[in-house]
């Protein structure tokens, strides 16, 4: 799923005309791209390519999250459990660590971007 999950990403912006380009590929646990669209639209995104399945995991997202304003936006596995229950939610709330930058998975963020 790692480098798969980035290409996964990466083809679907493509496919709805958005410029790419990659800034990271060499960390282990996530890549980041640039995302444009005319002058319109310009961000970041943070590619996390191993679905998060515990607290720690979280933390390590956390971590990544820090210092960055709101041009940049982390893509993940959805985290909806069979049950529908928002496991990020509840990491955040086990760890007492909540994201404050934009957090989607790969089906929300197309339409995610046509927000901003």
């Amino acid at each position: 799923m790692s480098e798969d999950y980035t290409k996964l990403v990466t083809n679907l912006l493509k496919r709805h005309n958005l410029n790419v380009t990659n800034m990271n590929n060499s960390f282990s646990e996530y890549s980041t791209i640039k995302v444009s669209f005319d002058k319109k639209l310009t961000c970041n995104l943070i590619i996390w390519r191993k679905k998060i399945s515990s607290a720690a995991e979280y933390s390590k997202l956390y971590a990544r999250s820090l210092n960055k304003d709101k041009s940049w936006i982390i893509v993940t596995k959805s985290l909806i459990n069979e049950n529908q229950i928002d496991m990020m939610e509840k990491y955040s709330c086990q760890t007492n660590r909540y994201i404050k930058i934009s957090c989607v998975d790969e089906f929300q963020i197309i339409n995610h971007l046509k927000e901003l």
